[in-house]
């Protein structure tokens, strides 16, 4: 069996700690501008992250499409995001509550 990298623990834990979180692409790309933005490649891939998610069958109150997130590709791209923003906080606590269910 092969050693798990620090990294991968890293990120597990992290999508352990996220959970299930359901989101529009606008609630996502409010709470995350603050490390994406003048990041072209974050933004893209974040877009790509949303786009990866299950839909739901039915919109957000404001009639947007609702995503599920998915935790362990979002903490991957997370990892980036923060080692370049020179940010020391888990995704979890990024997104505080948002998609939280």
């Amino acid at each position: 069996m092969a050693k798990e990298h620090p990294s991968d623990r890293l990120e597990n834990a992290w999508a352990r700690e996220l959970g299930a979180r359901v989101v529009t692409e606008k609630e996502l790309f409010q709470k995350l501008w603050p490390f994406v933005q003048g990041y072209p490649w974050a933004q893209d891939a974040l877009r790509d992250l949303w786009r990866m998610g299950a839909p739901l069958p039915y919109p957000a109150p404001d009639g947007s499409e609702q995503r599920v997130l998915l935790a362990r590709q979002f903490a991957k791209w997370w990892r980036d995001v923060a080692e370049r923003a020179g940010v020391d906080l888990s995704p979890a606590n990024v997104l505080g509550n948002t998609g939280r269910r």
